[in-house]
């Protein structure tokens, strides 16, 4: 496929429609056979296929609305986490000025975060251990916890691809 990605195009596996709801989404996922597709340049590949994605009970869904700091957002995207003790869910939400956020759901718990403009750089995070304090944008922060976990499905659209291959 070599039409321009737009916002519209059409399944290179299914030829359902596909919507971006976020102009600068890397990677969605067809509703209809539940190909994961990367945009790579102008093409749009099917890397996978998603399996059976586990429901969520949350109320936070694809197309749910809501409002943080002033600005309203839309939810465009889903990545469900697993780790020892359970699962999570990160919302990729598109806000109203066009920035994207995350908003991370864990028992009815939630968090949104969105990028700092900052030139200061964060510590890497192979090297921080649990009790170590920095400072970032002139906030103080403290590690409180380390957790391994790994990425078990996505839905949506998000700004990055979680297709480990590279491009030739």
């Amino acid at each position: 496929m070599t039409e321009p990605l737009s916002g519209t195009a059409s399944c290179p596996n299914c030829g359902a429609p596909i919507r971006f709801r976020f102009a600068q989404a890397a990677q969605t996922t067809c509703d209809f056979c539940k190909s994961v597709l990367v945009r790579r340049g102008l093409d749009l590949q099917k890397v996978g296929t998603q399996a059976e994605f586990p429901r969520t009970g949350s109320p936070i869904q694809l197309g749910t609305e809501g409002k943080w700091r002033g600005r309203n957002f839309t939810v465009v995207g889903r990545v469900t986490y697993a780790w020892q003790f359970g699962r999570w869910n990160e919302w990729h939400c598109m806000m109203s000025d066009g920035t994207s956020a995350w908003l991370s759901d864990a028992q009815l718990e939630y968090a949104m975060t969105a990028q700092l403009d900052s030139k200061e750089a964060l510590p890497n995070a192979n090297n921080v251990t649990v009790g170590q304090a920095f400072t970032f944008a002139g906030v103080h922060y403290q590690a409180a916890n380390i957790t391994a976990a790994m990425y078990v499905g996505t839905e949506g659209d998000l700004p990055f691809t979680t297709d480990n291959r590279t491009e030739n």
